[in-house]
């Protein structure tokens, strides 16, 4: 609900006398150019501004406005911050900001730049998986991640740019369907030359064993006694591609295949679900500290998120976080360091993404039968021994 002087600059109506005067209707549509008033005013009922007090008269600064634009979903407001703001002060009062435009907000920046996306359209309640769609916007990334339908659309993000997440909710909300949809679509788009895996499974194999037997797979785990067998393999794995860029000469993946172009090291994807089952953290800190650079990069899975599992030096290396519906607003603290996923509506799919700001998606459906049609033809026959798996291969010096 807008205050009072939001509703008249929102309108462009006028005080005359303590009385409003402008348009009179049963329902009051903004006008799109006075939206920047609008913010202005809401920075300062938000409390963010600076106030300025010269002796003479005080006045509220708010961020300059630089840009301004309408979007078939909504409005962007780019600003220069001036000093005494964060962009974090802004992230902290989104919820004043979305109840202002009535929409969902996307505040992301760097240094002095903020950046506001008001998003206007309604989420959609479902969405299912279609690689077509999927496919129209991977181009050029590493490892196409599908976060899912956004009021923007359909967004697709490069892992490799992560470089490494957290995918966390209770039974039921939607995070094994998520899963399923990433490595279906990783599997589809990327060959094996060019993406592996190490797939760690302690729900029995119930939730990955759909992937199993992918050429992409070089090794799967479901029994946690040969868990830190497959940790120290990936480790072993960043030790040798430390040693082979140093020699090269080069300090990143990207800058080793392009000097070595008949010969490239895939990126590596390493999977765990349940984190909570991981007796040793050690060697996914260290993982997380050093893979980065050597194209080694994690998605780590848990419903049972606690503060002992996420700790800060596991957050730290893991800027992507998807969180779906959780019990209460401790876990959704644990996860965002908010509790705006205690918020999310019951609606299977429906999660918050904290990557360049925080937003809603609506995770694609994809059903295992259907995963299973579309694998099939990539797959690896149980019983096909004649095709080894890619297990440790090594790369010669360029």
């Amino acid at each position: 609900m807008l205050d009072p002087l939001s509703l008249v600059a929102a309108h462009g109506l006028k005080v005359i006398g303590g009385y409003v005067v402008g348009h009179i209707a049963w329902k009051l549509r903004p006008r799109k150019e006075n939206f920047p008033e609008l913010m202005r005013l809401t920075f300062i009922r938000a409390g963010l501004c600076v106030k300025i007090d010269n002796g003479k008269t005080k006045r509220e600064a708010t961020p300059m406005l630089s840009n301004f634009a309408q979007t078939p979903w909504g409005f962007v407001f780019q600003y220069r911050l001036i000093p005494g703001l964060s962009i974090q002060q802004f992230i902290d009062k989104k919820n004043i900001l979305d109840a202002a435009f009535n929409g969902e907000c996307n505040i992301y920046g760097e240094g002095n730049e903020l950046t506001i996306e008001i998003m206007r359209v309604p989420m959609p309640d479902l969405e299912y998986f279609d690689i077509e769609k999927i496919r129209e916007k991977e181009d050029g990334k590493a490892i196409p991640f599908p976060l899912g339908m956004t009021r923007k659309g359909i967004e697709v993000i490069d892992f490799a740019k992560a470089p490494h997440g957290v995918n966390a909710g209770e039974t039921g909300g939607g995070k094994s369907v998520f899963l399923r949809q990433f490595l279906t679509t990783v599997a589809l788009l990327r060959p094996p030359e060019q993406v592996t895996m190490t797939l760690i499974d302690l729900k029995y194999g119930m939730e990955l064993s759909l992937f199993e037997h992918l050429p992409h797979v070089e090794r799967f785990v479901e029994d946690a006694k040969d868990v830190q067998k497959a940790l120290d393999s990936v480790n072993k794995m960043m030790d040798e591609r430390g040693r082979l860029f140093r020699a090269s000469g080069v300090r990143k993946i990207e800058q080793y295949n392009a000097l070595c172009s008949t010969e490239p090291v895939p990126y590596h994807l390493l999977i765990i679900d349940e984190l909570a089952e991981i007796k040793d953290l050690d060697s996914i800190e260290r993982i997380g500290k050093l893979g980065r650079a050597l194209g080694i990069h994690m998605l780590l899975c848990t419903q049972r998120p606690s503060a002992k599992i996420l700790d800060g030096e596991i957050k730290a290396n893991c800027p992507l976080k998807i969180c779906f519906q959780v019990i209460n607003g401790v876990n959704s603290r644990i996860i965002l360091d908010n509790e705006n996923a205690k918020y999310l509506p019951p609606i299977p799919g429906r999660a918050l993404v904290q990557f360049k700001g925080e937003r809603q998606i609506q995770a694609l459906l994809l059903e295992e039968n259907h995963a299973d049609v579309l694998l099939k033809p990539i797959r690896k026959e149980k019983n096909q021994d004649a095709i080894e798996r890619p297990r440790d291969r090594h790369f010669n010096y360029c």
